[in-house]
């Protein structure tokens, strides 16, 4: 049996409960996304029902490319062939959460700011940076769709 100092000893040990606690925290991640993916629906339908906006979220968007990450963050519209992503930007220190409705030909009809503080950021932002994130989106989801 292998004899080890005792500050070899104390690191391993502590070492082990790191790679533990990534390790859980990991399937805690993973196992728990479509309970997040509800909770992230339920509350843009709920921001966008307080602005009257006609748009409600449906479900998490399947998308027919197995193995992308970016599909994950689609969710589709009740009563529509749209989708709708969810993404942030920053802006004077504060994430503004905005949703952008994008259309069958992969191009974005709409940026709808989430709920009222985002409504009365958004006006703020220069158009070249939201240009930025519209560009991101369409190269992200275009292939995807």
């Amino acid at each position: 049996m292998i004899k080890f100092s005792p500050l070899l000893k104390d690191r391993l040990i502590f070492a082990g409960w790191i790679a533990g606690l990534v390790i859980a925290s990991f399937l805690l991640w993973s196992f728990t996304s479509s309970f997040r993916s509800r909770l992230l629906i339920n509350s843009v339908n709920h921001s966008l029902d307080l602005q009257e906006d006609s748009i409600q979220l449906s479900g998490v968007y399947d998308s027919p490319v197995t193995g992308s990450i970016t599909s994950k963050n689609l969710y589709t519209i009740s009563n529509s062939n749209s989708l709708f992503v969810v993404f942030t930007i920053m802006w004077d220190g504060i994430l503004v959460p905005l949703g952008a409705q994008i259309e069958g030909d992969g191009e974005i009809s709409q940026i709808i700011p989430i709920g009222n503080h985002a409504k009365q950021i958004a006006v703020r932002i220069p158009k070249e940076q939201i240009d930025v994130y519209i560009h991101r989106i369409k190269t992200l989801y275009k292939g995807n769709l």
